[in-house]
């Protein structure tokens, strides 16, 4: 994303580090493209107005996905990411349950995984 927006600065909030572009994110919605990546059998699409954000009365535009910086290449999906899916937690038997929220115009999900549970 820097490489597409020289803006782009790392800014620290709460004690975690985020991406952070001076423009507007309507701007950004055209220069960004689309994230992709697989949960199991799943591809998972997200567009740029999936992932980035706003605060009111500010211009600034928030990536609203992060790195972890560990060796595991891991990356931090917090509510913005969310707020295109319905998930569930089943601590019992150490799953994610994960489904698109209808609303969202701006994700989408491509194959799916079979029902543990079946």
């Amino acid at each position: 994303m820097k490489y597409q927006d020289n803006t782009v600065r790392e800014q620290v909030v709460d004690g975690l580090k985020m991406l952070v572009s001076s423009k507007q994110c309507s701007y950004l919605y055209n220069l960004y493209g689309d994230l992709h990546f697989m949960l199991q059998n799943t591809q998972i699409t997200i567009k740029p107005d999936g992932y980035l954000y706003s605060l009111p009365r500010q211009d600034d535009c928030f990536i609203g996905i992060s790195s972890i910086p560990d060796k595991f290449n891991q990356f931090r999906l917090g509510t913005v990411f969310l707020r295109n899916f319905y998930t569930g937690l089943d601590y019992d038997h150490n799953q994610l349950l994960i489904g698109l929220n209808q609303g969202s115009s701006s994700a989408k999900m491509v194959g799916k995984a079979e029902n543990p549970f079946s």
